[in-house]
């Protein structure tokens, strides 16, 4: 999984970049994290079921990141949009 920094950005994530295409490679990092933590929630809840001893991840944690990447994810969908818009 991806670690956020402190301030919830990616590295060399910028949200000030003058440049439409960063917004449009940040909606593809975003979109393709929250496929892979959506996949992990999925083989979580199948390992939880079949684990007595608990040896799965946390899903409370795996919902925080995906809530924080969803959150990122609208921000430069929102960006993407105000390129366009000129």
């Amino acid at each position: 999984m991806v670690a956020l920094r402190e301030e919830g950005l990616l590295p060399e994530e910028d949200p000030g970049s003058p440049y439409p295409e960063d917004s449009i490679h940040w909606i593809i990092v975003y979109r393709e994290l929250l496929m892979i933590l959506e996949h992990a929630q999925a083989v979580s809840k199948a390992q939880a079921a079949g684990d007595p001893e608990g040896r799965f991840m946390d899903q409370d944690i795996l919902q925080t990141q995906a809530a924080r990447y969803a959150e990122r994810l609208q921000f430069w969908i929102r960006r993407a949009r105000e390129f366009s818009d000129g």
